[in-house]
C-alpha cells in the first residue's frame, strides 16, 4: 500500500450521531463485536455479530433518537488523503541510530535513510 491508497474519514464521520443503539434498539456493547462490516447497498448502516458466523445486528449511524431518523441528503464522498505520510525527525534520528550498535543490518539502511518525514507530524511535534 501507498499513501495515495489511504482514505480520510474525518470529514464523514462528522455527520456520524449514532454509535451506541442498534436498530434493535438495544446497547451496542463494543468489546464484545467479533465481526464489523458495511454493505454498498446500504451504507449508512454498519451490521455487527458478537460471535463468528453468528446472528448479525444493523445500526444505523445517522439515527438521532428513537423518533427521528435522519438520512443524508447528499452522497457519502470518500476523500483520499491529501498529504504524504511521514514519521517525526526524532523517530527517524532513533531509528538511524540503531545502525550504530549494530542493531539493524546494514543492509537495511538504504530503507531507512529512504524515509520521508512528515510536515503534519513536525507541526504536532512542535505543539507539545
Amino acid at each position: 500500500m501507498t499513501a495515495k491508497d489511504f482514505v480520510d474519514f474525518k470529514s464523514m464521520s462528522n455527520n456520524v450521531t449514532n454509535l451506541a443503539i442498534g436498530d434493535d434498539w438495544q446497547k451496542i456493547m463494543w468489546s464484545r463485536i467479533r465481526q464489523l462490516f458495511v454493505m454498498e447497498k446500504d451504507p449508512h448502516a454498519i451490521f455487527l455479530a458478537t460471535a463468528y458466523g453468528g446472528v448479525t445486528r444493523r445500526m444505523d449511524v445517522y439515527r438521532r433518537n428513537r423518533r427521528f431518523l435522519e438520512t443524508p441528503q447528499t452522497a457519502i464522498t470518500l476523500v483520499k488523503v491529501s498529504s504524504t505520510l511521514g514519521i517525526s525527525q526524532a523517530k527517524k534520528t532513533d531509528l538511524l541510530s540503531l545502525f550504530q550498535p549494530a542493531q539493524i543490518p546494514n543492509s537495511y539502511r538504504h530503507f531507512f535513510d529512504s524515509l520521508t518525514v512528515g510536515a503534519e507530524v513536525q507541526e504536532a511535534e512542535m505543539e507539545d
